[in-house]
């Protein structure tokens, strides 16, 4: 019997997170691990005080999404709080609102929906009670509660009326009387005494002294007032009375839309304290609710709250809605329009299962032991190396198995070790303490459940094999359920179908049909499936199925098929695609160095190809793609060396090239002659000549486009010409034929409705030539390099394109039409067509030329070619069709005279020999060097025939009138 493995764990190694954990001190909290790619963003949006809008969060049930959300606001709520802002989170529980609303008979069952009067009662309440937790009590935050206090009052009663009055009433009265009378007997009376008896003692004072004159003054005016006051009497009197009322009622509602409103002002109170407010609306996947329909009315009818308010609003659904919403989102867009739902959130975030990786690294976090945690993270050192199951020890096989049994899923992970789980009462130094501790022998862990360790190595490996780049968690979610699907039925006699393990699809012409498998781009779907075809591959290799059926894709487990298996590498699909691309560059590639020199990039792919084939593990699918990119960039680069100095070593001849299009792999360049782009000419005929190097992928249409231009200053060419320059391997392989057949084909194809001219004129023939050459010859032919040959078939082309600098020779008038007679002379007849018959005097144009000049060929006038250079007859051929064609030549007799002799042995050129012309200038012997040399000739000289030695045909001749007398 096997020693017993004891592993110590954190008594609270299965305490999950909960949003009460944001009001404990975070020593506390539970653990957790991982996801970081997810809760980086949340977090920064939570802690972004002016951040707002609505946040989907969806996945399959048991993948934390509860938590990886808690997570995210508990790091926000540190930055929060740095900034002197606290976190205001509010939960509700929708399927407890839900349940709230009843149902109409006690036996029918429960079945939950949607109000969104109640939802947003549920909302007040729960923002009342967060407040009071926070026992705000300063005089910043006093409105706020009552105005939440207030609100609450409001949504949940029956009926809330609320009316008030205010009235006022003002009087006012005012009298104001004055009399004079003498009938006043009082007050007048007692006033004219006074004035009397002031009057006398003024008077008596004035009398006694002289000098006070005045006195008598002030006497004689007041005994004046006396007497008025007892002879005259007036009177004046005014009353004012002033009465004002008002009256103010004033009535409050709880409609929904006033709730609403209260809401939205306790939103911006929040804020105001300086309260982040994030709502979070829980387990919306418990509704009755399978299309979506409930969630999405109350979001389209909340869709300002949620959007403007200033909060974040998460919704915590099932992998159900997400598919809902995005499938109508792809069914929008094929008609070319955007759904409602696209407007419903402004993030979507689908939480994945955990990585193997990140189970781990949770199994290892709530280890206790430094030593324990130590040896668990030492696994991921040969997890997904199926290869190496033997070396792996038991602690290495208990963690595979638990991984394998939860797929990754983190709340049946937990399941899967509370299998393990004792609470041990353990005695040290004579103190007693309850430890908990993880378990593993062969009863917990017996060899039959062991053996499925190797399994989990078989999906970690395709998992990471095929893993898809760029944040798609809902791809790689798809790619690990359709891994872990392969083993649903593990010990099953039934018949396993290889189709069912991947992505679900479902019929897309279906007005409400979910597109689940359009949700992965064909990439990914392609991933998918190799990857599933691969491990099943893996699993009848290595013994673990029978009788696996090819027609049906299917396959039957063994009875004991974990106990069977025996891991036997195999290249991955994207593994021999990259071998292939590896071994074809390695050829081309060396085909561009000197013979016998290795070229230094064809040696270092070859031992790629060794790594690959040796390698103990697999490749991942997106190293393969980058590696195969990195060659393919690599040997672009080698070809546009070899590109650009075949160019150069053209130039020498005097070519000049004007880049016309460029892209990855090769180039498109106008052979440009003196006189300048051809298209530019005021009159036709215009021709042109054409060069490209390799393949791009606008190869084709950049020539058309040239040919037939859009530009209005442009005009469309009547001739072109078209040497193409290829890497293709020695002359014999095939590629260089099937590419001429491509342009011959394509051009015959399209260039009629490519050539149509302006309006209200006749379409006109377009005349082409297509030359396919190898950049680089396995052999040297006739002595003659590769640049050599498409000097030749440029120059040549040249002379054929420039139709206007050649006039029609003259030829006896009487000489009958030749055209039927050169045709089939061009085909397959001897070197020389002989016209005998000749009229000093009457004469006719040589106009049959033209059933000649089709496919490049073309007809020059010997006695046009000056002889410059008399000892070397091939080089005056090639020059005067580079000086005919492009107005100059550089280089002498050595350079062009290889070029010469292939012109006229490819059949590129016909001369025409006007013995009587030409005599003067080129000798018989010279004539005959030529035709020996390859020249194809048409002679016009009576008889007898000059070349005894040299087959001809003769042309029909028409007798005149005195010779058929």
């Amino acid at each position: 019997m096997t020693d017993l493995l004891r592993i110590k764990i954190r008594p609270d190694w299965d305490a999950a997170l909960t949003y009460d954990s944001l009001h404990e001190p975070s020593e506390n909290r539970p653990v957790f691990v991982g996801r970081e790619v997810l809760i980086a963003p949340l977090v920064a949006e939570i802690s972004e005080p002016n951040k707002r809008g609505t946040y989907l969060i969806s996945g399959y049930r048991g993948t934390g999404k509860t938590t990886l959300l808690i997570e995210a606001l508990s790091r926000a709520q540190k930055q929060l709080a740095a900034k002197k802002i606290t976190l205001f989170p509010l939960v509700l529980n929708v399927s407890e609102v839900a349940a709230s609303l009843g149902v109409g008979e006690v036996n029918e069952p429960l079945k939950l929906g949607i109000d969104p009067r109640r939802l947003l009662v549920a909302l007040i309440r729960t923002i009342r009670e967060q407040v009071y937790r926070l026992k705000l009590e300063d005089e910043s935050t006093s409105e706020l509660i009552q105005r939440v206090d207030y609100a609450y009052e409001k949504a949940t009663a029956a009926k809330f009326s609320r009316t008030g009055s205010k009235s006022q009433e003002e009087t006012r009265t005012r009298t104001f009387e004055l009399a004079l009378a003498l009938s006043d007997k009082n007050v007048l009376m007692t006033l004219g005494l006074l004035t009397g008896a002031a009057a006398i003692a003024f008077e008596a004072a004035a009398l006694l002294g002289p000098t006070l004159g005045w006195l008598h003054a002030a006497a004689l005016a007041l005994g004046g007032a006396t007497a008025i006051s007892l002879a005259a009497s007036w009177k004046y009197g005014r009353s004012n009375k002033s009465t004002s009322s008002k009256q103010t009622a004033l009535e409050h509602d709880n409609s929904l839309q006033q709730l609403e409103t209260d809401l939205k002002d306790i939103l911006a109170s929040l804020k105001k304290n300086k309260l982040r407010a994030v709502v979070v609306m829980e387990e919306l996947d418990k509704l009755e609710d399978k299309k979506g329909e409930q969630l999405a009315a109350v979001i389209r009818y909340f869709k300002n709250l949620f959007t403007q308010a200033p909060a974040l609003f998460f919704f915590v659904t099932d992998k159900g809605y997400f598919d809902i919403v995005a499938s109508a989102i792809k069914r929008a867009r094929r008609s070319r329009s955007y759904a409602v739902e696209h407007t419903f959130f402004t993030h979507r975030i689908f939480v994945g299962r955990p990585t193997t990786e990140e189970s781990l690294e949770y199994i290892s976090a709530i280890v206790a032991d430094d030593a324990d945690r130590t040896a668990i993270k030492a696994i991921a050192q040969t997890l997904g190396k199926p290869g190496r199951n033997d070396e792996v020890d038991r602690l290495g096989k208990f963690v595979r198995v638990v991984l394998f049994s939860a797929a990754n899923h983190l709340f049946d992970l937990k399941n899967e070790l509370r299998r393990f789980a004792r609470n041990e009462e353990i005695t040290t130094n004579g103190t007693s303490s309850r430890v908990s501790s993880f378990l593993i022998d062969e009863q917990t862990l017996p060899p039959e459940q062991e053996a499925l360790a190797v399994f989990q190595d078989l999906i970690v490996e395709k998992s990471r094999a095929f893993e898809i780049k760029g944040g798609r968690t809902y791809a790689n979610e798809t790619l690990a359920d359709s891994l872990y699907a392969v083993f649903n039925e593990l010990g099953s006699n039934h018949v396993q179908r290889v189709n069912s393990f991947l992505p679900i699809t479902n019929d897309p012409q279906a007005e409400d049909a979910l597109l689940l498998d359009e949700q992965l781009d064909l990439s990914e779907a392609a991933r998918v499936r190799d990857a599933v075809h691969s491990l099943s591959h893996d699993l009848e290799r290595g013994r673990a199925v029978v009788s696996r059926n090819l027609n049906e894709n299917s396959f039957s487990w063994r009875e004991d098929a974990a106990r069977s298996f025996r891991y036997v590498r195999q290249l991955q699909k994207h593994e021999e695609a990259l071998i292939a691309e590896l071994e074809r560059h390695a050829t081309l590639v060396n085909a561009l160095s000197e013979p016998g020199i290795p070229n230094i990039l064809a040696v270092e792919l070859g031992e790629r190809v060794k790594a690959l084939r040796e390698a103990p593990e697999s490749m991942t699918a997106d190293a393969a793609l980058a590696q195969q990119r990195e060659v393919v960039d690599r040997y672009g680069n080698e070809l546009s060396i070899s590109f650009d100095s075949f160019k150069q070593q053209l130039e020498v001849y005097g070519f000049k090239f004007e880049l016309v299009a460029k892209g990855l792999g090769g180039s498109l360049h106008l052979v440009k002659p003196n006189s300048g782009d051809p298209r530019l000419k005021t009159s036709s005929p215009r021709g042109g000549v054409l060069l490209a190097f390799g393949e791009t992928e606008t190869l084709a249409t950049d020539v058309l486009s040239f040919i037939n231009p859009t530009t209005p200053s442009l005009a469309r060419l009547d001739r072109v010409a078209l040497v193409h320059v290829i890497h293709a391997i020695g002359v014999d392989s095939g590629e260089v034929g099937n590419r001429r057949r491509q342009w011959n084909d394509l051009l015959a194809q399209r260039i009629g409705a490519a050539m149509q001219v302006q309006q209200n004129q006749a379409p006109s023939e377009l005349l082409y030539a297509i030359d396919v050459v190898p950049l680089v010859a396995t052999e040297k032919q006739d002595d003659l390099t590769q640049v050599e040959k498409v000097a030749g078939y440029l120059a040549a082309y040249g002379t054929w394109s420039v139709v206007d600098n050649r006039p029609y020779e003259p030829i006896g008038k009487n000489v009958p039409n030749l055209e039927s007679s050169l045709d089939r002379w061009i085909a397959d007849g001897p070197p020389v067509f002989h016209i005998p018959k000749w009229t000093e005097t009457a004469f006719r144009y040589f106009g049959e030329r033209n059933v000649l000049e089709t496919d490049g060929r073309v007809v020059i006038s010997l006695g046009l070619i000056p002889k410059t250079n008399p000892n070397s007859l091939l080089s005056n051929i090639a020059t005067a069709c580079m000086l005919n064609g492009f107005g100059q030549s550089f280089g002498g007799p050595q350079l062009w005279e290889p070029v010469g002799k292939w012109i006229l042995k490819s059949g590129r050129i016909v001369l025409f020999v006007d013995w009587q012309v030409t005599s003067g200038i080129w000798s018989s012997d010279e004539i005959k060097e030529l035709i020996h040399a390859g020249a194809r000739v048409i002679l016009v000289k009576d008889d007898p025939y000059p070349f005894d030695d040299v087959p001809s045909t003769k042309g029909p001749i028409t007798l005149d009138a005195s010779e058929q007398s």
